[in-house]
């Protein structure tokens, strides 16, 4: 009788793709399944059970995690009945039975049964906010932080989307149009803007990039506007950077208190160069539709 309930749960999970293609996924149904494979011991359900809602949490906003099934498909009421199961799956007791069938693959890092029972709840991750945290499954307000997080990563997610360039004003030098491009080939998780032009910056002919956290944890981890000999240059040298930081020349200005900020402030930006003059104005200039 158990091994028969646990391969018709087997058999249900292994369904679970083909229900989203045609959107008849029951979430509701998903997560009372996971809860039943908990307490009844089904491991041949709860492995494949776990391995779906561990990627359906860490999914990034592609195509293949399309809507509306993705990190953000889960309720506060679902996620508390999620992470209760997560914390059994992870158990040093349950290791062997859950065996390497939640062994995921998740932003490059590979992680497994032994995994710590903790998630990283950064409604940015990767893009350099400092007020991430990691938070156990078992936590009480794990549950609401979670849903928290990845709603408002899927809106800046959509703002991102929305602009299309930005706009400086007020310098005379360095105003013009900035392009915006991704400073990682795979996930966006750093927009950094470019001026499609040389400009003359005393003796030299440079390039401008508006960009956060340049030179990894040695220097300015708030928004900046860097001149660069190098048109090609990045302007971040953490994993997969092109260049090196010593190619940046000057830092004209910077925007303090702003390693929070996903976009570049408007406003407030402080000249550290004596040739930069002027006080930067930035305006984003929006996709017509998406």
């Amino acid at each position: 009788g158990t091994k028969l309930c646990d391969q018709l749960l087997v058999d249900y999970f292994d369904s679970l793709k083909a229900m989203e293609k045609d959107l008849s996924l029951d979430v509701d149904l998903v997560v009372d399944s996971l809860v039943i494979a908990k307490d009844a011991n089904l491991f041949g359900a709860l492995r494949k059970g776990v391995r779906y809602v561990w990627r359906k949490m860490h999914s990034k906003y592609d195509s293949y995690h399309s809507t509306p099934y993705r990190s953000t498909m889960f309720t506060e009421n679902q996620m508390e009945k999620i992470a209760l199961v997560l914390v059994h799956a992870f158990a040093p007791e349950n290791k062997e039975k859950i065996g390497t069938g939640v062994t995921l693959h998740i932003r490059g890092f590979r992680l497994g049964s032994s995994y710590t029972k903790e998630l990283r709840l950064d409604s940015t991750e990767g893009m350099g906010n400092m007020l991430c945290h990691t938070m156990t499954l078992d936590h009480p307000d794990f549950a609401q932080a979670y849903v928290s997080s990845r709603t408002q990563r899927s809106e800046e997610i959509l703002m991102h989307r929305c602009i299309k360039q930005i706009e400086m004003t007020g310098t005379g030098a360095a105003d013009g149009v900035f392009q915006k491009y991704n400073v990682f080939n795979m996930h966006p998780v750093i927009y950094c803007y470019r001026l499609p032009k040389l400009v003359n910056w005393g003796e030299n002919s440079v390039t401008l990039v508006v960009t956060k956290r340049w030179g990894g944890v040695k220097k300015y981890k708030d928004w900046s506007i860097i001149a660069t000999s190098n048109p090609e240059y990045d302007g971040y040298d953490g994993y997969n950077s092109r260049l090196d930081p010593s190619s940046v020349d000057k830092v004209c200005w910077i925007a303090p208190c702003s390693i929070n900020l996903n976009f570049p402030p408007q406003d407030g930006w402080k000249a550290v160069d004596p040739l930069a003059k002027g006080s930067p104005k930035i305006s984003y200039i929006l996709n017509d539709r998406l």
